[in-house]
């Protein structure tokens, strides 16, 4: 009977163990679900702001200032 009673007990610890995993395991899920919800968010407003009119007008300023300055240093070395 005494050994019978040990392994109960064993088993119920055992139970109790993996049930706390469960929970963490459970945790983590809901943790990394809403995660992914908020990345997903940042991902649509990062798009939006590359793709906005400001940016595009900021890049190709920047580019056109690059060549031009490019095609300054050309001239200079050939004269």
């Amino acid at each position: 009977m005494n050994e019978l009673a040990t392994l109960f007990k064993d088993l119920s610890l055992m139970v109790i163990e993996q049930g706390t995993v469960l929970d963490r395991i459970d945790y983590n899920i809901r943790e990394s679900k809403q995660n992914i919800v908020m990345a997903n968010s940042e991902l649509v407003k990062t798009f939006n702001r590359e793709n906005s009119w400001r940016a595009r007008g900021c890049i190709t300023c920047e580019i056109t200032w690059i060549l031009g300055l490019t095609a300054l240093l050309f001239m200079k070395h050939a004269i």
